[in-house]
C-alpha cells in the first residue's frame, strides 16, 4: 500500500516592496508590538498584556483596533488597525498545533520582504491536507478570507497554490 505526503506552495507576488502584505509575518504574530510600529517592546506592554501571546490575549483585539495602550503615543490609529489580526493568530496556531501533532512535516516561510513571498507547508497525509483546508475554509473565516482577497486583488497582489503528491515509501 502506498501512502503519500502532499506539499502545498503558495506564492503571493506584489508589484514592489512598498506594497504591504495583507497579513503579518511570524516575526511581528510572536512580537506583536512591531505590528503597532514599535522596534523593541515597550517597558509598558507586558504589565497590559503580559508575555503569552496566544488567540485569547486581549492585544490582538487592541491591534485589531489600531489602538496604543500605553506610554507617550497612546490613542487609537486609523492607520494601525489591523483587522481580522485574531484570525492570522489563530491560523499561526493552528499550524503550530499541526506540526506538534506530527501532521505538518515542514512549514517554511521565506520572502516575506521581497517581492515573492512563498509558504511551504509539507502534509503527512492527503486526509491531513483535507482537514487542514477544511479548518481554513470553515464559514466563521469567510470574512476574513474574502477581505484577504478583496485586499490582494485591489493592490495587484497575485496568489498561486501549487500541490505536489510525494510518495512516503
Amino acid at each position: 500500500m502506498f501512502s503519500f505526503q502532499l506539499l502545498l506552495k503558495v506564492i503571493y507576488t506584489r508589484p514592489n516592496t512598498d506594497t504591504n502584505w495583507y497579513f503579518c509575518n511570524t516575526e511581528q504574530l510572536t512580537n506583536p508590538w512591531m505590528i503597532l510600529g514599535f522596534d523593541s517592546k515597550p517597558d509598558w506592554w507586558e504589565d497590559c498584556y503580559g508575555t503569552d501571546y496566544s488567540s485569547d490575549n486581549k492585544c490582538w483585539s487592541d491591534i485589531e483596533n489600531g489602538i496604543i495602550k500605553d506610554g507617550s503615543q497612546q490613542g487609537q490609529y486609523e492607520h494601525l488597525k489591523k483587522t481580522f489580526i485574531t484570525h492570522m493568530v489563530k491560523e499561526s496556531e493552528m499550524v503550530k498545533q499541526y506540526e506538534n501533532q506530527g501532521k505538518i512535516i515542514e512549514y517554511l516561510v521565506q520572502g516575506f520582504d521581497t517581492e515573492e513571498f512563498i509558504v511551504e507547508t509539507k502534509f503527512d497525509s492527503i486526509t491531513t491536507y483535507e482537514e487542514f483546508i477544511k479548518q481554513l475554509e470553515d464559514p466563521s473565516n469567510q470574512e476574513f478570507l474574502d477581505a484577504m482577497d478583496e485586499y490582494n486583488k485591489n493592490h495587484n497582489i497575485t496568489v498561486e497554490l501549487e500541490e505536489f503528491l510525494l510518495d512516503n515509501d
